[in-house]
């Protein structure tokens, strides 16, 4: 969601969202819900097995792993990671219900959400961030620990910047991360021009806040849960994470309780710290200070090219297509276009597992014969 304040944008978002669920029974095996492609992998160091759900045009939707080792565990207990292009496009209960469907279970409790500020850079704030990363200023309560530089040029000289600082060590609950997302994201103004992001649906958020996509960064809170997640000792359902100002409150709660920006004056004597306080976004001071909501269609964002591509593609792979050589020709046209215009070369080598060429070759294999080949993954050699 796009709020404003004080004619100041921000970009809230959730990054990662992951659960656990209940099998309805130890021996539960996943199945691909009709029209998905389910791949099988083997799991971790916590459950023996894994499986990652994509739809019909490769997009992958959720991560599932099952069948812990230990014995301590629930032998049903089964832990989802929604994706992250999912979370940017608000389909989360979306992707539970097929959850639902690939596997019979139920859901447990919230494990990890990691919420999101996203927003534009000016002076003032670049010069709080260097502070924070030389030790002049830094955040109460929290233990600094890693920090990231790159090498800048300004005006003909080189300096060392920071693009990342973190809090909180591995055992917090609650992590705090600031760092550069344009650079994450190669719309940093120091990198090349033209470069592609890697979460392109990240940058049409931005796009719709009317940030400078170079002069973006980002403040993240993580938190994570053992077992039942609270907040504010109540617990965290469905309703209330699909809540958007639900979210808001947590997210200003954490910034004005979990990132309190004080100078480093030496003032502090125990519990009492007189330290100076820096202010640095510009957000309300409590919940109930007026804020607007930029509307969009938020489903329908993003970029209306990949819709496109993605459609395209989808068509190809149809009976139409697939039995009439004049009708994939023009589909195959088109898409070799559109990915062309809309430089989503790399966007299609990541969704599809190679360039646009290539694929449309695979494809082309079967046209005429009304027969479309699926080659299965050696991970899914013993799935039947």
């Amino acid at each position: 969601m796009i709020i404003e304040y004080c004619k100041k944008r921000y970009l809230i978002s959730s990054d990662w969202l992951s659960f656990s669920v209940k099998l309805s029974n130890e021996y539960a095996e996943p199945k691909a819900p009709r029209g998905y492609r389910l791949e099988l992998y083997d799991g971790n160091n916590i459950f023996k097995k894994r499986a990652i759900l994509f739809d019909d045009i490769g997009r992958k939707l959720f991560t599932l792993l099952w069948c812990p080792y230990s014995s301590v565990l629930d032998s049903r207990i089964a832990t989802c990671q929604i994706s992250n292009e999912c979370l940017y496009y608000g389909e989360e209960l979306f992707n539970l219900n097929l959850l639902y469907k690939t596997i019979p279970c139920v859901f447990n409790s919230f494990s990890r959400i990691d919420f999101a500020i996203d927003f534009e850079t000016n002076n003032n704030i670049m010069a709080t961030i260097r502070k924070l990363y030389n030790g002049s200023y830094y955040v109460q309560g929290k233990q600094q620990g890693s920090i990231w530089w790159h090498n800048s040029t300004f005006k003909g000289e080189r300096s060392r910047v920071p693009h990342c600082l973190n809090w909180g060590g591995s055992e917090s609950k609650i992590k705090v991360k600031l760092y550069n997302k344009s650079r994450e994201q190669n719309q940093d103004k120091e990198l090349e021009k033209d470069r592609i992001a890697d979460k392109e649906y990240i940058v049409n958020k931005w796009r719709m806040a009317e940030f400078d996509v170079a002069k973006v960064w980002r403040l993240e809170f993580s938190f994570t849960s053992t077992g039942t997640m609270l907040w504010n000792n109540e617990l965290i359902d469905w309703d209330k994470y699909m809540s958007n100002e639900w979210r808001w409150n947590v997210v200003l709660a954490m910034y004005t309780k979990r990132f309190i920006v004080r100078q480093n004056q030496g003032k502090r004597s125990g519990h009492k710290n007189e330290d100076k306080i820096i202010k640095f976004l510009n957000l309300p001071k409590n919940e109930y200070d007026r804020i607007k909501y930029i509307e969009r269609e938020e489903k329908k964002e993003g970029n209306s090219m990949i819709s496109a591509v993605r459609r395209i593609a989808n068509e190809m792979t149809r009976e139409t297509a697939v039995c009439n050589d004049d009708i994939f020709a023009s589909l195959a046209d088109t898409l070799y276009t559109m990915v062309r215009v809309g430089r989503l070369d790399n966007y299609f080598v990541k969704t599809f597992g190679c360039d646009v060429n290539e694929w449309i070759q695979q494809q082309y294999i079967s046209v005429g014969s009304g027969v479309i080949k699926q080659d299965l993954k050696p991970s899914m050699r013993d799935w039947d």
